[in-house]
This record gives structure tokens, sequence and C-alpha cells, in this order.
């Protein structure tokens, strides 16, 4: 009995021992004060009996944690390359951006001015704009980035004193409004570049006079401008009908194609020069013939 209790001494001594440099088993000894011996062994069966059982039924864990482990490193490492190649592309884009952006601001700013000159010559207002269309804030509060493909030109124009500028669409403004817009959009963008001369086909169809009328004269001011203005280049404007009364400078040229079933076979036949003279003859008689009613009814009203 008492070389039992010395074996127990010696094996509460060492417990003793190791609790000091293990905090695990130290805050374990003070709750195994109340167990017995057999209770004591009772629990060191019963955990023996699970661990058993956890080998038992699969006896491969520790080989597959190793694995797992293993490509656990490895999917980091990839990680660690994809995020170094991903903030190399991301610096090329914005060294390339910040060369790039600019020169487009700046070409769109000259297409606006172009643009919103047009506008302010006819007593309306326009302005084209570059649409950023940028990727939501991350986590830190800075863009994530670009969608470069989303960027768009946008126009936006006010034919009315009392309305805004607004967006160029096929609700806000009429069809008139809009081949104005078109129209003079395209005259912006051809004064960034030099052309010896430019072709204007049917510009004016399905535009009403009004509309007519202005584009006229906005594409005669351009064609008629000095070098240094921004003209100089020639245009050529097909069209098969154009409204009376258009404003005409020097150094325009009318030229009328005559063609069809009812031409001479020997066009030298017609004389056109000779046809206008006559027109204007005609015109001219019809014009006094009127100014002489006109007198003659004022006479009558005067004496009544």
């Amino acid at each position: 009995m008492s070389g039992n209790l010395r074996e127990m001494l010696k094996k509460a001594e060492k417990v003793a021992k190791l609790s000091a440099h293990q905090p695990d088993l130290a805050e374990l000894l003070p709750t195994l004060v109340d167990h017995t011996v057999d209770q004591l062994e009772a629990d060191i069966d019963s955990e023996k009996a699970r661990l058993e059982l956890t080998h038992g039924g699969s006896s491969n864990i520790i080989k597959e944690f190793e694995e797992r482990e293993k490509q656990i490193q490895k999917l980091r490492g990839k990680l660690s390359e994809f995020e170094a190649q991903l903030a190399e592309y991301d610096h090329a884009i914005n060294e390339i951006r910040g060369k790039w952006e600019p020169k487009l601001e700046a070409i769109i700013k000259s297409i606006s001015d172009a643009f919103s000159d047009s506008f302010a010559r006819i007593g309306c207002a326009g302005q084209v704009t570059l649409d950023k269309a940028e990727d939501e804030a991350g986590t830190d509060g800075q863009p994530e980035g670009s969608d470069f493909d989303q960027w768009s030109i946008q126009i936006h124009v006010k034919f009315r004193e009392h309305e805004n500028l607004s967006l160029l669409d096929s609700h806000r403004q009429s069809g008139g409004e809009r081949a104005v817009s078109t129209i003079f959009y395209l005259m912006a963008l051809q004064s960034l570049s030099a052309s010896p001369f430019r072709v204007v086909d049917e510009i004016n169809q399905g535009m009403d006079p009004r509309n007519e009328r202005m584009v006229h004269g906005r594409l005669v001011d351009i064609a008629c401008a000095p070098s240094e203005n921004g003209g100089g280049g020639q245009y050529f404007l097909i069209t098969p009908k154009l409204l009376s009364g258009l404003v005409y400078k020097p150094g325009m040229r009318v030229l009328c194609i005559y063609s069809g079933e009812h031409m001479p076979n020997d066009y030298g036949q017609l004389d056109f020069r000779q046809a206008v003279h006559r027109m204007r003859a005609i015109r001219d008689r019809g014009r006094a013939a009127e100014d002489a009613t006109q007198r003659s009814n004022g006479e009558v009203d005067v004496y009544a």
C-alpha cells in the first residue's frame, strides 16, 4: 500500500512540474480535485476509445490534411504572382492613360468649341463632352479602374431660350433638331482635319425650311471663311432642291445638272444662260406689274 502511495506521489509531483511549463495543464488540474481515481481512469479510457474510433474511421486524415495544406500553399503562391502581375498591369495602364487621356480631352474640347460656335451663330447652345465610365470605388474609397470600352461622346443641345442643355436623343428633340445637331457635329469633326475639298450629299433632305436655312447659312460661312478661321476648303453641296432666298457669297457657284427623257439629243441646243436671263426678265416684268397694281389701288384709295 505504501509503495502505491509513493508511486502516486511521484506521478503527482511529475504532473505538478509539467504544469509549470504547460498553461493548459495548469488550468485543468484544479478541475480534477473532486475526481476519484476511478473517474479519472474512466475518462482516460473514454478518450482512448474516441481516438481509436477516429483513427479507425479514416486512416488517411493526416495524409489528406498534409496534401491539402500543400495545395493551399501552392495556390497562395499563384495568388501572389497574379497580384504582382495585376499591379504591373495597373501601373502600365495608368502610365499610358496619363499620356493619352489629356490628348483625348484636348480633342474633345476642340470639337466642343467648334460645335458650340455653330450653335451660337443660330441663337442656340450646344456642347460636346466625354462620358467616362469609372468602376465603383473599392473598400479603400479609390476607384477600381475604368471601363474604357464604355466611354462615350455625349452631345448636349438647347434650341429654346427657356430650356437647359439636354442630351441629344430620339425623345427630347425633333427630327429636324437632331438633323441640325448631327450636321453641326460633323462640321466640328471636319474642323480638326485639313482637306482640299469635301462633299455634302443631300444634307437638307427631311428638314423644315427654318432648319435648312440655318444649316445652309452655317455651311456657307465655313466654306467661305478665310483659311486662318477654319475655312479655305472647297465644298460640293449636292441636293435635288434648294430653297429660294438662301444666302450666297462671292466664290460660290451653282451648277444645274439637267437630264431625263425630255432632254434633246444635241445638248448644245440648250443655252441655260439665255434661259436664266429670260426667267429673270419674266420675273422683273411680273414684279413691275405687281407694283403698278399696288400704286393704282393706292390712288383709288386716296381719292375715293
